[in-house]
């Protein structure tokens, strides 16, 4: 199943809506039920472990940087509370920051969509509907001089996600490349190919898609099941324990797309080595595996931003004493 996503041509309160399709394959579509053993659009939720994943990230300022002021200016004014930017439907704040010894930490986080529950008005006496607006927020924090920085990745809110609403927060909606910051991997980049040659089997494929502007090159299977839907966006999810045919026409054509920048995949896989069997996973969005550092959490799941502005401290003490224990 896809999930396609095409934005209303109302205006509504909030911003353009979006209206969400779910289709299944059929004769006009391309299969891809051959690709996995499943490819469904899934919510999980992860079990309370204690622990939750931080990544390491480098913050990098434009190529004009000189046009903005400094680099640690910029990050205190733009990541500042409140300032927010909207992406697909919702938006993205950033809630209360601290800045302590060179670290600034906050959180980061969007209002989901408000659901309508029924509840009982005694005065009137009778049930009436209320819509309750549900948060999702993770925390970050960056050295504002060195510009690293740890972000946690949610449940809901994968590292992709964040990394790309923090950018687009600090960039104002500027599109020139040379104006524009960026945040990588501090783990350094591969590519794609690279990292599929160092492990046994993919077993799970997420790719996110856009429309292509100004037209479609190669991608004859994708452009067919977009077009027919009049989708924007395609959210697609491959899964199968024994192995997916990353080299099947779809995924190729797939990635090409997000090759030229209309989207992002992370792949999953299982790696053998000295050390044993264990998962891996791949984001095109930074380009690089996703290695992450495990950290402690609140009761409500997130890491507490004292953790992350600890280790950001580490990280400078081990850097300046020439300390790599």
């Amino acid at each position: 199943m896809l999930t396609l996503e095409r934005r209303s041509r109302r205006r509504s309160v909030g911003g353009p809506r979006a209206v969400t399709k779910a289709i299944r394959p059929c004769c006009n579509t391309p299969k891809i039920d051959t690709l996995a053993a499943s490819a469904t659009i899934k919510l999980r939720r992860m079990a309370k472990t204690g622990t939750g994943r931080v990544y390491g990230v480098r913050f990098i300022p434009p190529a004009q940087m000189g046009l903005f002021g400094s680099p640690t200016e910029a990050l205190i004014a733009r990541l500042s509370p409140g300032n927010r930017v909207t992406r697909r439907g919702r938006d993205w704040i950033i809630g209360r920051t601290q800045t302590d010894g060179g670290v600034l930490s906050g959180r980061l986080g969007f209002v989901a969509d408000g659901a309508v529950t029924e509840v009982w008005d005694e005065g009137a006496k009778d049930f009436r509907d209320e819509t309750t607006q549900r948060g999702v927020t993770t925390t970050f924090a960056v050295n504002i001089d060195r510009l690293t920085a740890f972000i946690q990745e949610r449940t809901h809110i994968p590292i992709n996600s964040a990394i790309t609403a923090l950018e687009e927060i600090l960039n104002e909606g500027r599109t020139q490349k040379d104006l524009r910051w960026s945040i990588e991997s501090r783990k350094g980049t591969q590519s794609l190919q690279r990292w599929l040659e160092t492990v046994d089997k993919v077993t799970a494929v997420r790719l996110t898609v856009r429309k292509p502007n100004p037209r479609w090159q190669d991608a004859r299977n994708l452009q067919k099941i977009m077009e027919n839907a009049e989708a924007e966006i395609a959210n697609i999810e491959l899964e199968n324990q024994n192995g997916i045919d990353i080299n099947s026409d779809f995924i190729s054509e797939t990635q090409s797309h997000i090759d030229r920048g209309y989207g992002d995949g992370r792949y999953e896989g299982v790696r053998t080595d000295d050390d044993g069997t264990h998962k891996t996973s791949f984001s095109t969005r930074v380009g690089t595996e996703e290695l992450h550092d495990e950290a402690p959490t609140t009761e409500s799941g997130e890491v507490d931003e004292s953790v992350l502005r600890s280790r950001l401290a580490d990280e400078t003490q081990s850097e300046e004493t020439g300390d790599d224990g």
